[in-house]
């Protein structure tokens, strides 16, 4: 039964699943939009109180800022829990960056709504419902390089996604930036000595400046000036900044300390 039919949002309920079905039937074309209809959506759980939700994002583009997690999770999500929902879960649309920020809406604010992520709405009842059981694969998501087509695009393919979805969608996110990343960085990261590479690759991995002088045989003061230059060469301004120069050194120059 469809209970509203806004400018983006469709919602039906299903009384005998006890379920409200969420499609997005255009794409959002901004916040203000996306928490308008997310309010309608809260005032027809708030009637029916349904055990279940399911969102079908396959319309949804919208990149969801860090302002506006803390927003759903005090107006959506706090309010779910109060009227007794259960599980919520979504199917991925065809946009992977917005869905990564609403995964990492769920992930930021530690949120108390049991969800999960999946590729088709069969499998997303079926969790829902616990129709099947739970197939058990350790097995992680992995990027494989296919070669290209007639366009000379690159084509990839993510292997082991079916029970990892949010892993293999927030992989492929860091995988794009990170080319990006090193597409726009490569320049500066070349500009380093050996010895600024054997320092950042040290930082990279969490030790202190006592700990580099005692490996590099210099002191902590050298160590802590090496660093300072090469903050200053890379403009590092983030930790995710030294995460990504990190992945150049281990491509770029695997051996940086004589065996």
């Amino acid at each position: 039964m469809k209970i509203y039919q806004g400018p983006f949002l469709s919602i039906t309920y299903e009384k005998e699943n006890s379920l409200l079905v969420q499609n997005w039937s255009r794409t959002l074309s901004c916040v203000e939009h996306f928490k308008s209809e997310m309010l309608m959506f809260v005032k027809c759980f708030v009637k029916y109180k349904p055990k279940y939700v399911l969102w079908l994002q396959y319309e949804f583009s919208l990149i969801i800022d860090k302002e506006t997690y803390l927003w759903i999770e005090d107006n959506v999500n706090v309010m779910g829990i109060k009227y007794g929902i259960e599980k919520v879960a979504f199917v991925v649309g065809k946009d992977v960056f917005a869905h990564v920020t609403v995964i990492d809406s769920f992930e930021e604010v530690k949120s108390a709504l049991v969800t999960r992520h999946f590729l088709t709405e069969l499998d997303a009842r079926a969790w829902l419902f616990e129709t099947t059981p739970v197939e058990i694969d350790n097995k992680k998501p992995k990027i494989v390089f296919l070669g290209s087509d007639e366009n000379d695009d690159f084509i990839f393919k993510i292997e082991n996604t079916r029970n990892h979805v949010s892993e293999a969608l927030k992989l492929f996110k860091s995988s794009v930036e990170q080319q990006q990343f090193t597409k726009l960085n490569l320049g500066r990261f070349s500009e380093l000595t050996k010895r600024e590479k054997q320092v950042l690759k040290l930082v990279a991995e969490g030790k202190s400046n006592d700990d580099i002088g005692n490996e590099l045989f210099i002191s902590a003061h050298t160590a802590r000036t090496h660093w300072r230059n090469i903050k200053t060469k890379l403009n590092i301004k983030q930790e995710k900044d030294i995460d990504y120069y990190n992945k150049i050194l281990e491509i770029d120059t695997p051996e940086l300390f004589d065996k």
